[in-house]
C-alpha cells in the first residue's frame, strides 16, 4: 500500500524536506520532494519509528490549545448592559455615540 508524501508529512507533523532527507540518509531509495510522491510500506515504517514522538507532541499541543480556548472564551454578546438595549428599544432609533466631520479630514485644526 503506497502512501502519499503529503499525508505522511501531516500525520507526523514534520516538514517535507525533513522526511526526504531522512529517507535518503537511511538509504531507503530516492524520494522526490513532491507532495504527490508515493512511499512504500518499508519507508513508512521507518518514518513511523523515527517521528512518532513528534506526532505525540503535536497531539498534546492540540489538546492544550483546546483547553486554553475553552477557558479564555469571552462572554457572548447577550451579556451586554441592559440600559443600552432598553434605550434603543424605547426610541426605535440607533443610539448615536458621536459624529465624524468628513469635510475636516486631512485639514489642520483651527
Amino acid at each position: 500500500m503506497a502512501i502519499r508524501l503529503n499525508q505522511v508529512v501531516k500525520k507526523f507533523n514534520v516538514g517535507m524536506s525533513t522526511v526526504v532527507e531522512f529517507l535518503k540518509k537511511k538509504g531507503l531509495g530516492p524520494v522526490e520532494e513532491n507532495p504527490n510522491a508515493k512511499i512504500t510500506d518499508e519507508q513508512f515504517e521507518a518514518l513511523r519509528n523515527a517521528f512518532s514522538k513528534d506526532r505525540d507532541l503535536a497531539n498534546k499541543k492540540n489538546i492544550m490549545l483546546q483547553s486554553r480556548q475553552h477557558k479564555d472564551k469571552k462572554p457572548s454578546v447577550q451579556a451586554a448592559p441592559k440600559e443600552v438595549e432598553t434605550i434603543a428599544i424605547e426610541t426605535k432609533q440607533p443610539l448615536v455615540l458621536g459624529k465624524i466631520d468628513l469635510d475636516a479630514v486631512g485639514k489642520p485644526r483651527a
